[in-house]
């Protein structure tokens, strides 16, 4: 909460905004000082699902707002998920959320599923410990020059995760919990060894051993919950990070083609948006 917090205040000051509506969070825990030392007033929606609803509610209505990613991933399409879809909606921020979004009655009803450490702040503490990178976008171009052919072969090859399926085997489903953390720091490891990782395929196998996760996650809840799309929300999918996307929808169609993999344009600004409708209808 108190680095978003921060970040309000240095813009909210310059602004003259005299309303400031946040989501859920560690925003109430702010509340008090940060209205007291910049003289606003904040609306705090403190119910994460409501807020979550009422911002796919208003962001699903947007023109174009739903994309997927091509089979080769070089481009994004149109897809297609009306408001009223069920479907199973991956939060993928710094953490990872996972609800099941149903329509009982013709009602909207968003249940949580599953939440994990597996995303964001999982990624961001392991490049930091293991490249020279000190930003998102420093890592993502070292993403982006890796060797993609000998980061498979070297994923392939780490025992944590051949005890479940190779990540880019047909099928991905194995799902490696607790040993995610070992197989980071495989990849460490093999950073250190002669004719070993380079940095930017470290970074490339830490993104990846992430995405897999996130998609055999995905794969195996939406059998449980009998959904065929997903929809992904959050920014660790924002518009910066292209490869993201296009590993979790490679990963999920691997795992089941017939699991639509759907991605929301305003992907980060889902919760807020549902805190500014709440503050403005009540």
């Amino acid at each position: 909460g108190g680095p978003a917090l921060s970040r309000a205040a240095s813009v909210v000051s310059p602004s003259g905004q005299k309303t400031v509506f946040m989501a859920a969070g560690g925003a109430p825990s702010g509340r008090e000082l940060v209205e007291g030392l910049l003289h606003i007033s904040m609306v705090v929606l403190e119910d994460e699902l409501l807020g979550l609803r009422l911002g796919l509610e208003v962001l699903l209505e947007a023109p174009q707002a739903v994309y997927q990613i091509s089979s080769d991933g070089a481009r994004e399409e149109p897809a297609s998920l009306p408001l009223g879809t069920p479907c199973l909606v991956c939060n993928m921020g710094s953490t990872l959320g996972i609800f099941n979004l149903t329509f009982p009655g013709g009602t909207a009803q968003l249940e949580r599923v599953k939440t994990s450490t597996t995303a964001g702040s999982a990624f961001v503490t392991a490049f930091r410990r293991l490249t020279t990178a000190t930003s998102f976008t420093e890592v993502l171009a070292l993403c982006e020059a890796a060797d993609q052919r000998k980061c498979a072969e070297f994923l392939a090859t780490l025992p944590s995760v051949s005890r479940g399926r190779p990540p880019g085997s047909p099928t991905v489903v194995a799902v490696l919990g607790d040993r995610l953390g070992e197989a980071f720091e495989q990849v460490g490891q093999a950073a250190q060894q002669p004719q070993g990782l380079s940095e930017p395929e470290v970074a490339r196998c830490l993104l990846h051993l992430i995405c897999w996760e996130t998609a055999a996650l995905l794969a195996s809840l939406a059998a449980q919950h009998q959904q065929t799309r997903v929809l992904f929300i959050g920014g660790f999918v924002s518009d910066i990070n292209g490869l993201a996307r296009q590993m979790v929808a490679q990963f999920i169609t691997s795992a089941d083609s017939n699991l639509q993999t759907c991605f929301l344009r305003h992907a980060a600004f889902v919760a807020v948006t549902g805190a500014l409708v709440r503050g403005c209808s009540a």
